[in-house]
């Protein structure tokens, strides 16, 4: 779907290209490393503000 809308190797949350290399090794990725990373951290830190462990540990935000 992503490739017929003309944004796949686009990051969905920065708006910038998804190197090659990432293309490559993970095909469907929504997003750069550094995005994912950042996204990773925001969840923990929501996490552990809500004082403790959500239930949606099976959803991954790529």
């Amino acid at each position: 779907m992503r490739m017929r809308e003309g944004d796949y190797g686009i990051c969905e949350e920065t708006g910038e290209p998804i190197p090659f290399a990432r293309l490559r090794s993970e095909p469907t990725t929504r997003y750069t490393v550094e995005a994912l990373e950042d996204l990773e951290r925001e969840r923990a830190r929501d996490r552990t503000s809500s004082g403790g462990d959500d239930d949606d540990d099976d959803q991954q935000p790529y």
